[in-house]
């Protein structure tokens, strides 16, 4: 298992969990009996997603099987359960409603790249797409056989031992929000024309990934300080996001593992109301500076070197699982407010994506911050999905309202009753 799937596999809780959630929704309904002969023909081509995670003494590991998997129907709540080590099943499930095909995924296992190239896979023998397949798409040939570099743990390949520790943040602002009963989740799909979100993020000097962390980071502040900017109560540190970083857009490799670390972009309404232009400017200037191979070397040799760490290393599996959430809870959650996952621009084949509708991404870990937020474009339009474990809709009635306010319609959908 790799660095992060070894912290991950041990959240396994509610409020801890580690699940995430990748779907495309068709232009027809699904065919299950369809979809089900796509799946036989796509899983060995993935040995990764063939097994199931088990507990060993010292750590969790995956363990080949060869079980049929089910294809589910999907729930009002998504995300509402996790994949414990001690299930049969595989740490993954196809869910399906009307058009849509959903992935949902334990981090454990593997990142959004991962999970968005099996989910592509499938797609596309479901489809019966025959034509050219590059992996940059995500897009794998389901009659090659599997690459040994696909199983790999990149992580330990960029670990320099002796550099310099990454100084800790101080504890980020929290949201003044009620927490809501337990397996009760919020989601809230926004969906967004690229090109005004383009035109708008051109117009300002940006990518549109910062244009989104500006825009996220507005409604936080929005949360906290009120619309007017009058403190609703008084922040307890800076407003921070973790937005995480798909290291093989950087480091060469075919790992459809986790091969992902996160970075943080913050503002400080301690300091007083920040406008949207001053955030925007801030974001930019941040992201720029932490787009940086020497800093993520830096950051891998400090997860890697904590995994190595003797102790860590020799405490037995039933001590970490009371261990690990709490030092996640205090080593990373405390560090920020809130997260946003950009997946990017997917781009699919025509002749595949003349099918498909949309994709959406769902991301995890709400339950322990009550909020999180992830984004995806395909096509002509971006999907901006939160995941609320929260009441109150506050900080996406805020984004969605100023996208607007902007110019960018939003169409809005939820699983609210």
């Amino acid at each position: 298992m790799d660095n992060a799937g070894k912290v991950f596999a041990s959240l396994n809780s509610w409020r801890m969990q580690s699940t995430f959630r990748v779907s495309g929704t068709l232009r027809q309904p699904v065919n299950l009996e369809k979809l089900e002969a796509a799946l036989q023909k796509t899983l060995p081509r993935f040995p990764l997603f063939r097994a199931r995670l088990k507990p060993g003494f010292f750590w969790y590991y995956f363990e080949p099987s060869d079980k049929p998997p089910a294809i589910l129907p999907d729930s009002r709540f998504p995300l509402g359960e996790s994949f414990s080590a001690m299930g049969r099943g595989y740490p993954w499930h196809i869910r399906v409603y009307h058009r849509t095909v959903a992935l949902d995924c334990a981090h454990a296992l593997t990142d959004g790249f991962g999970a968005l190239t099996f989910l592509n896979t499938l797609l596309a023998e479901y489809l019966d797409y025959r034509g050219p397949r590059a992996r940059e798409q995500g897009l794998l040939d389901v009659s090659e056989a599997p690459l040994p570099e696909e199983l790999e743990n990149d992580f330990p390949r960029h670990y320099t031992p002796g550099l310099p520790k990454v100084p800790h943040p101080e504890p980020a602002a929290r949201l003044p929000l009620t927490q809501e009963s337990a397996g009760v989740r919020h989601v809230t799909r926004g969906l967004v024309p690229a090109a005004a979100l383009k035109q708008q993020a051109k117009a300002a000097g940006v990518s549109v990934g910062e244009y989104l962390n500006a825009a996220y980071l507005e409604a936080l502040q929005g949360c906290v300080l009120g619309e007017g900017g009058e403190a609703l109560v008084r922040p307890g540190g800076p407003l921070r996001i973790d937005v995480p970083v798909n290291l093989r857009a950087v480091f060469p490799s075919k790992s459809l593992r986790n091969f992902f670390l996160t970075v943080f972009i913050e503002i400080d309404p301690r300091l007083g109301a920040w406008t949207f232009e001053e955030i925007l400017e801030s974001v930019h200037h941040q992201m720029r500076l932490k787009r940086s191979p020497r800093l993520y070397r830096q950051i891998i040799s400090r997860n890697v070197g904590s995994e190595r760490n003797p102790f860590l290393r020799h405490m037995p599996l039933l001590l970490k699982n009371a261990l690990m959430p709490w030092i996640f809870r205090k080593w990373n959650l405390r560090w920020s407010t809130s997260g946003l996952s950009n997946l990017g621009l997917l781009t699919l084949p025509p002749e595949m994506a003349a099918h498909i509708d949309r994709f959406d991404v769902l991301p995890t870990h709400p339950a322990s911050r009550g909020l999180s937020c992830a984004a995806i474009a395909f096509g002509d339009r971006v999907s901006v999905c939160f995941n609320r474990t929260v009441r109150e809709p506050t900080v996406e009635r805020l984004f969605f309202r100023a996208l607007q306010a902007r110019g960018i319609p939003v169409t809005v959908e939820s699983n609210e009753v």
